[in-house]
């Protein structure tokens, strides 16, 4: 999938890599207690940082098919995928 104009950094070698890290860390797949499905997606777990890292994303399903997660599902989902 490609980037929006709008945002250059989702295009770039860095996001890839980190998108990468992120779903090999997660096996592939999606860290939404409750899914186990097979991740295709990366999000951030809080507001994108101005540095990001694998421990500040998380593996998901399709983005737009999930419902929003709240703080708790966010603190939830980081601590799966920081194990």
């Amino acid at each position: 999938m490609a980037a929006p104009a709008s945002r250059p950094f989702y295009a770039s070698p860095a996001w890839r890599a980190l998108r990468s890290a992120a779903l090999e860390r997660d096996g592939f797949l999606c860290v939404v207690p409750g899914c186990g499905k097979r991740a295709t997606h990366v999000d951030h777990i809080a507001r994108r940082p101005h540095v990001a890292t694998p421990t500040a994303l998380m593996s998901a399903t399709a983005i737009p098919a999930r419902p929003q997660l709240s703080p708790i599902m966010r603190m939830i989902c980081w601590a799966s995928a920081s194990l």
